[in-house]
Order: structure tokens, then sequence, then C-alpha cells
């Protein structure tokens, strides 16, 4: 049975739309993630992260793509145990540094895709608390005009809110050190 904003053949993803059969193979993949997850956590790992550098790093990808990338790796931290997210050597270092650098490249995405990162790093504060180095471009982010001083109203809103839950977890998980 498919969920309700499925069954006229669309599925919402951030602010953004995907019709038809894009949005069933967006769906149909998600589900996959999340069971091969339960199953091998690492190949599902190795997966997002082939899959982010590929759509990251190419120009001239379709937003859509991006979102869907990005979203799949939004559902890779539903089943993730905090300590694979705490690990300092392990691959989700490697996804949220890729993550963390291609935030540059955020301001010039459709606003679905630049919500969706930010929710990531609020997602992945674990991570970002692992790696110091990252923390403070991720703040960066959410403080220039890819955040707070967005041109678009809903993006600096969502900004804002989702830069108050992230300083919220740092604070509670973090020390003086890493601050």
């Amino acid at each position: 049975m498919l969920p309700e904003e499925l069954r006229d053949g669309r599925v919402a993803l951030g602010l953004g739309v995907l019709e038809g059969g894009a949005a069933v193979l967006v769906e149909q993949l998600g589900v996959g993630l999340g069971s091969q997850q339960r199953l091998h956590a690492r190949l599902a790992q190795d997966f997002v992260a082939r899959l982010l550098q590929s759509t990251t790093k190419a120009a001239g990808v379709p937003w859509a793509h991006l979102e869907v990338a990005l979203w799949l790796l939004y559902q890779l931290g539903e089943g993730l145990p905090e300590a694979v997210q705490k690990d300092k050597h392990g691959p989700m270092q490697g996804i949220v540094a890729g993550l963390v650098g291609f935030g540059g490249e955020v301001r010039r995405q459709h606003a679905s895709v630049q919500v969706l990162y930010f929710e990531l790093l609020v997602r992945y504060h674990r991570v970002l608390l692992a790696t110091p180095s990252l923390l403070g471009t991720a703040f960066q982010s959410f403080l220039d005009e890819r955040g707070v001083y967005n041109a678009r109203r809903d993006v600096r809103a969502k900004a804002c809110y989702l830069l108050l839950r992230l300083v919220k977890h740092t604070l509670r998980a973090s020390d003086a050190h890493t601050l």
C-alpha cells in the first residue's frame, strides 16, 4: 500500500515534488536502502557515498537528482547506531565531509536542496562533533547567504530553525575543547 502522497504518482521531498515514475523509484530506493541497511550497514553507507560523490561533484546535475541523493543520505541515518556516527575513521566521516564540502555549491541550488542540506547537517551533528574542523564550516553555512541571509524567505526561516536545533545538539553533546 502506497502512502497518500504517492497514490497520485507524486512524492514531496523537502520543498520539491517528483512526478510519476521518479516518485515510485525514490520510494523503492528508500525502502530498499532501509532493509539493506539492516542487513549490511557498510554496504548501504558505501552506496550512498558513491551516489553523493557522483551527484555533488558532477557539473550540470539536475536539482531533483541532488535532492534524491541527499534524501537517501537522510534515510541512511534512520538505522545507524550512535557509535557509527561517532567513529572518527568510519565511512560516515567521509560522507559528511563530502557533504560539508558540497556546502559551497548549495547557494546555487533549488530551495529544497538547500533546506535538505541544512537538515542533514543537523541530523549528523554527532559526526560533526567527532570532527571539530567540519563543525565550524557547517556553522558558517548557516550564518551566511546560504542560510540566515538567503534571498528566499522560506529557506531563511528553515535555516534559522535548524541552526537553533544544531546549536542545542552541539551545546548538549560537546565539551569545552570542541567549542
